[in-house]
């Protein structure tokens, strides 16, 4: 036993490499330093993208050896990594270019987290614009032009005036709800849908009459699960997948998988009524990063993607504003 040979112990413990990374590599216990416990890992996925592979020096969650001295990361340590990486990449433009990819994981990070990410990087959300790439700054810009020029031809003041008349010339019947309908929305507990129903628009889709029970969310509970799992089954049998890395950072949203080499995000929905309806604030900041993220349903009997093409010609959408 290592503890009654002390001399033998402190040999092994800091000579040997035996204790693993949160890569599951092995190093010596020296190299290594504890994770407090409170680093998202999409954070940790920024880090690595920005150059600075924190997972390879921090010790498995498993090992139960003390490590030497003060030797712990915590999530303040890498914020300010992070922070103090990003604006190094960016006062020089070829070098930004180079880590593109991580400046987008941290601008879809920003978007799945306002709050939290004006609390935790006041400086770079304030400075987010430094974050884009030339060709997205210029996209961005001929966007809004052309949303100003909608509202001035149209006479509209402002979106929510678009948005009310769009809804005026397309009303639509209100839905009963069910188990499918919830599981389309990805709504899966009560204080969900009673936070849902404080968008009047959403509201506005179903019949006063609709009240969901304790039972109805645990079916739904069950059909995500069943729609994630057929997904992420569907895509691992597509080369051009990876999802060693895969999380969840959302009831609905998987990260970490990667595309071409390339990382992105997932949104599944189960589609068994027909019908997906985008509602979670996560959902739509994940879908509005277009070049990072993808929306997939699965039907029961297939799995797909679900393209903008897709939307366009089961809706018969012939134009929409900008």
């Amino acid at each position: 036993m290592l503890e009654t040979d002390e001399g033998n112990a402190q040999n092994l413990v800091h000579t040997k490499e035996i204790f693993p990374n949160q890569h599951g590599v092995f190093g010596t216990l020296d190299s290594l330093y504890a994770d407090a416990g409170d680093i998202e890992e999409a954070l940790k996925n920024i880090l690595q993208l920005l150059g600075d592979d924190v997972r390879s020096y921090l010790a498995d969650r498993a090992v139960a050896f003390e490590l030497p001295g003060s030797r712990m990361l915590d999530r303040p340590w890498v914020v300010s990594r992070i922070d103090s990486l990003v604006n190094e990449k960016c006062n020089d433009a070829e070098v930004a270019k180079s880590f593109q990819p991580a400046f987008d994981a941290l601008l879809r990070w920003f978007r799945a987290n306002p709050e939290l990410a004006s609390a935790t990087f006041p400086a770079l959300c304030r400075a987010k614009y430094r974050l884009y790439d030339e060709e997205s700054v210029i996209e961005n810009m001929d966007k809004a032009e052309q949303l100003d020029q909608i509202l001035a031809e149209s006479g509209l003041e402002n979106i929510g005036a678009l948005r009310e008349l769009v809804a005026q010339q397309n009303p639509e019947p209100r839905l009963p709800l069910s188990e499918a309908v919830l599981a389309s929305l990805g709504i899966t507990s009560i204080d969900d849908w009673e936070k849902a129903l404080e968008d009047k628009n959403l509201a506005e889709m179903f019949s006063h009459e609709s009240t969901p029970t304790t039972e109805m969310f645990l079916f739904v509970q069950g059909l995500i699960s069943r729609a994630k799992n057929a997904v992420e089954a569907h895509l691992r049998g597509l080369a051009e997948y990876d999802l060693d890395e895969m999380e969840e950072t959302a009831p609905t949203v998987l990260s970490g998988i990667k595309k071409h080499g390339r990382e992105i995000q997932i949104v599944v929905r189960p589609a068994y009524s027909g019908e997906v309806i985008i509602y979670y604030p996560a959902e739509r900041s994940v879908l509005d990063f277009v070049d990072g993220s993808e929306l997939w349903a699965d039907t029961g009997d297939r799995q797909f993607q679900v393209t903008l093409g897709h939307i366009l010609k089961k809706t018969k959408i012939q134009k929409f504003p900008i």
